[in-house]
C-alpha cells in the first residue's frame, strides 16, 4: 500500500488507495492503532470450506489415481460443513503457518485467535500448534497475543513448547459462562438450581455469585 513519506502529510497519498477492500481494512487497523486499540483477527485452521469440485483446493497437487489420492491437503473427515486439513502433510502445516505470518505482515495486527484448535488436535494436528506459535513469536511480533479455543479446556495449550505444550498465550475458558448460567438458574429456581444443559457444572460457583449479589442488594 502506497503512503506519503513526508512528515506531517496524510497517512495515505490519495483516496484512490482506499478504494480496495484490503486497503480499507489496513486503514481501519491503522486508525485503531492511532487511538490505542489493538486488533486481533479470528482464523480458522481446523477445516476448509467450499464445494470441493475441480476448481477447489482439493486438487492443489493432482495425481493420477483417485480423488483422495489426488490431494493430501485435506482429511477425508468433515467438520463444520467442510473438510479437516491434513496436518500430517508438512506442506499443509507450512501453508497454515505462512498464512498466519501473512496476516501479521500485511495487516500489522496485534494477535490471532485460533478457532477450535481442539479439532486440529483430534485429527492429528497437535504438533502443528507449537510449530505455529513458536514461528509467529520468533519471526513476527513477539508481543502479539496468540489465543486458542480448545474444548474441553486443556492446560497444555498455554504451556511452553519446551514443556510439551502448544505455546499459546491464552485460551478460552467456560468457567465464567458456567458460573453466570448457574447464577441465573439459581436466582430463577432457588439456590440449589443448576442449568440443565451444563450438567451442574459451575453450580457451586454460581451459588456463591448469587449469594454475593443477594447480600449486596440487602
Amino acid at each position: 500500500m502506497r503512503s506519503c513519506a513526508t512528515p506531517g502529510s496524510p497517512a495515505y497519498g490519495s483516496i484512490g488507495v482506499l478504494r480496495d477492500s484490503d486497503d480499507q481494512l489496513r486503514a481501519l487497523i491503522d486508525v485503531c492503532h492511532v487511538h490505542g486499540i489493538g486488533v486481533v483477527f479470528d482464523v480458522v485452521y481446523n477445516h476448509a470450506g467450499g464445494g470441493f469440485d475441480d476448481n477447489s483446493m482439493w486438487f492443489f497437487r493432482p495425481c493420477a489415481h483417485g480423488r483422495q489420492q489426488q490431494q493430501p491437503l485435506l482429511h477425508r473427515s468433515g467438520w463444520a460443513g467442510g473438510l479437516v486439513f491434513a496436518y500430517w502433510n508438512n506442506d499443509v502445516r507450512q501453508y497454515l503457518i505462512d498464512n498466519a505470518r501473512f496476516l501479521y505482515e500485511e495487516y500489522r495486527i496485534d494477535g490471532l485467535r485460533f478457532d477450535e484448535v481442539s479439532v486440529m488436535d483430534h485429527f492429528g494436528g497437535w504438533s502443528t500448534l507449537p510449530d505455529l506459535t513458536s514461528t509467529l513469536r520468533a519471526q513476527q511480533k513477539p508481543e502479539a497475543v496468540q489465543i486458542a479455543e480448545y474444548w474441553p479446556v486443556n492446560d497444555w495449550i498455554v504451556r511452553d513448547r519446551g514443556a510439551g505444550g502448544a505455546g499459546f498465550d491464552a485460551t478460552w475458558s467456560d468457567g465464567m459462562r458456567d458460573s453466570v448460567r448457574a447464577a441465573i438458574s439459581g436466582a430463577s429456581h432457588g439456590a440449589t438450581g443448576a442449568c440443565a444443559d451444563d450438567g451442574g457444572r459451575g453450580r457451586h460457583r454460581g451459588q456463591r455469585i448469587a449469594q454475593s449479589l443477594a447480600a449486596r442488594s440487602r
